[in-house]
């Protein structure tokens, strides 16, 4: 079993589950680096202090926030920390919806939950439950100190949780209108060449299906 990357407790009610989230993907893109033209050398980037212009050591970045521009309040990690409370370790599941209910365009990225120490039971209860019921777990999730919606539900024999992405604040159903066709599909294949429509019919029945393909 791979490592985890966060362990933490699903509550719903009186019940609690230990739980530990691991990636349900990887990332197989081609990454480049930045390299000198002119020689070929990789580019490394230094942290440099805009007021001083000297490179800064790891060991004094501070975390601040912008209260205004150019003016930071300096945290401690404690303090982040702090700020998140017992929800840092904690998903709390707020409401129980139908999977059809939730437009798959907002799902973001996708989590294995494994089983925390001692949590068998619960963590089977809870996906049965949800199994069942065919219903998805709302809550919210701390995660490198951010805060995200998310989702549970159960996904074949394990639990999945998804993070939710927001709709942009200017989405609307009618954000963007578009003009009925011109011709009906019908009037489309009437200006086709009668030959050509034939042909292409004609290897799309030939072309072994999907179903059958995957049985042999």
């Amino acid at each position: 079993m791979p490592r985890s990357i966060w362990n933490g407790t699903i509550t719903f009610g009186l019940a609690v589950v230990p739980i530990k989230v691991h990636s349900a993907t990887e990332d197989h893109g081609i990454h480049f680096h930045q390299v000198h033209a002119k020689d070929g050398a990789q580019i490394k980037h230094e942290r440099i202090c805009s007021k001083e212009g000297k490179k800064v050591p790891y060991k004094q970045i501070a975390k601040g926030y912008e209260v205004r521009d150019g003016e930071y309040v300096m945290l401690e990690q404690e303090e982040i920390d702090a700020a998140a409370g017992a929800h840092s370790h904690l998903i709390e599941l707020e409401e129980f919806v139908s999977a059809a209910e939730i437009d798959p365009v907002y799902y973001d990225r996708g989590y294995h939950l494994g089983v925390g120490e001692d949590g068998e039971d619960a963590y089977r209860l809870l996906h049965d439950a949800l199994q069942r019921a065919d219903r998805v777990g709302i809550g919210r999730w701390v995660f490198h100190n951010r805060e995200y919606l998310v989702a549970v539900r159960p996904r074949d024999d394990v639990l999945a949780l998804t993070r939710c992405a927001s709709p942009p604040s200017w989405w609307t159903s009618t954000s963007w209108t578009f003009r009925s066709p011109a011709a009906s599909p019908a009037g489309v294949r009437s200006r086709w060449p009668a030959r050509w429509w034939t042909r292409s019919t004609a290897r799309l029945r030939q072309r072994p299906s999907r179903t059958a393909t995957a049985g042999a």
